[in-house]
């Protein structure tokens, strides 16, 4: 959960039925490892090793803001805002063309309300990544949407930024957009989800 301050719905000021989404961003590398897990038992012959997969990506990771107040809006309306900056840096000096790509995904919208949960689906969260904002490096470096009309529903996990014929070190930054629709079945009140950026 943000702690930024939220104007529930039917406070002095509020609009009638508003709805204040907020966000988290969270970066798949770089940030606090998982709780603890025991590995669960395999059988012979069906272990596997992923420490090649780790050490190829050591030193790519992306960060991205850890929260983020939307705004608000009425039932049945729609907002957008940006995120904050996005950025991907690779520091692993390839001497030979790489490629490396940025995903986006997220959770469901929800609130709790009188006991009840009311719910913004994937399908009314949209994400457009803009242009890059900033980069560094050589490489050829392709925003996955570039505009708001090509704004995608994250149902799914989508490109956010590709980087390709990228050689040493390189980077790249993006502000991108969210756009939420809310249905006309929503409850008032304050909405909260989870949009997770990751590189490989």
């Amino acid at each position: 959960m943000d702690d930024t301050p939220r104007e529930e719905a039917g406070d002095e000021g509020a609009p009638p039925g508003g709805i204040l989404d907020g966000t988290q961003e969270k970066s798949a590398q770089g940030g606090p490892p998982p709780p603890a897990r025991s590995a669960p038992r395999r059988k012979p012959g069906k272990s596997r090793d992923h420490s090649a997969k780790r050490l190829a990506n050591a030193g790519l990771a992306i960060t991205a803001p850890t929260s983020r107040a939307l705004g608000s809006t009425t039932i049945g309306g729609q907002l957008s805002a940006q995120l904050g900056t996005v950025a991907v840096s690779d520091t692993r000096g390839s001497v030979t063309q790489i490629s490396y790509t940025a995903t986006v995904s997220a959770t469901n919208f929800t609130t709790t309300v009188g006991g009840n949960t009311s719910t913004i689906s994937k399908p009314n969260i949209s994400y457009w990544s803009g242009p890059a904002t900033a980069v560094s490096g050589v490489g050829v470096f392709t925003p996955g949407q570039l505009a708001a009309a090509n704004a995608i529903a994250l149902t799914g996990s989508h490109t956010a930024f590709a980087v390709t014929s990228a050689v040493g070190n390189t980077s790249v930054s993006w502000n991108p957009t969210i756009i939420v629709r809310v249905p006309s079945s929503a409850a008032a009140g304050s909405y909260s989800g989870t949009i997770t950026h990751s590189v490989a």
